[in-house]
């Protein structure tokens, strides 16, 4: 995690079909934001909204990049498309990962088009961070930390859970399930049928190892009884 965090906030090279290169700085969340708006906008038929899409590039991409991409004539969608190469990545991940945590079904190649007001709404409640806050972070590492958002959640719950103990459930393999459920959200690992005997065993053999401690102290014989001595004739 630590090596991907310092990986998503580096530099980007982007390439244009004319030779030239450019070193762009990792867009913030803000900005990236306002990318995929444009782009979904017009993936439903909407005109682009030139104007909101070049001041979020004119924050974000180099002088040089941004001059050619408003050059006259220059393609609105060539533009698009290169600054998406960059916004996209880590998306189809955490999109992954949302889906498994809703128990969607994930289909390769196919993933839906993320709700981002929750995504960020979720990111916003898990790190404690203002909306500004939240904007103004790295593109890439606020998709690395919102990929563990349903894990900080599930701890938190666990919590909860083992101060104020689990909602009413009558079946107890269903309130077992449950919590296994929390437990591996939450990054832990889910003890086998055989491991929960033996540690109920233990658990049960302490508790008469504290019983047996505590009926010797009060001075009462635990155990087989002695014989008792015979009478003399």
């Amino acid at each position: 995690m630590r090596h991907a965090l310092i990986r998503s906030v580096l530099d980007r090279d982007v390439c244009l079909q004319s030779g030239e290169r450019f070193i762009v700085r990792s867009p913030t969340v803000g900005e990236a934001l306002t990318v995929l708006a444009c782009y979904e906008g017009a993936l439903r038929g909407e005109s682009v909204q030139t104007e909101v899409l070049f001041e979020a590039l004119a924050h974000w991409l180099p002088s040089d990049l941004y001059k050619v991409f408003t050059r006259k004539g220059y393609p609105v969608q060539t533009a698009i498309g290169h600054v998406l190469e960059i916004v996209n990545e880590g998306v189809p991940q955490l999109a992954i990962k949302k889906a498994e945590a809703e128990g969607k079904p994930v289909t390769p190649g196919k993933i839906a088009v993320l709700d981002w007001d929750s995504v960020v709404a979720d990111y916003m409640a898990a790190y404690g961070a203002t909306l500004s806050q939240t904007l103004a972070e790295p593109w890439n590492g606020f998709l690395l930390l919102s990929e563990r958002v349903d894990m900080i959640q599930a701890r938190e719950t666990l919590r909860i859970i083992r101060a104020t103990g689990l909602p009413y459930i009558k079946d107890d393999r269903e309130r077992q399930k449950a919590m296994d459920e929390l437990v591996v959200r939450a990054g832990g690992r889910v003890e086998t049928d055989e491991e929960r005997r033996e540690r109920l065993l233990s658990i049960q053999q302490q508790q008469l190892d504290i019983l047996a401690r505590q009926f010797a102290q009060a001075g009462a014989f635990v155990g087989p009884q002695p014989p008792k001595p015979r009478a003399e004739a």
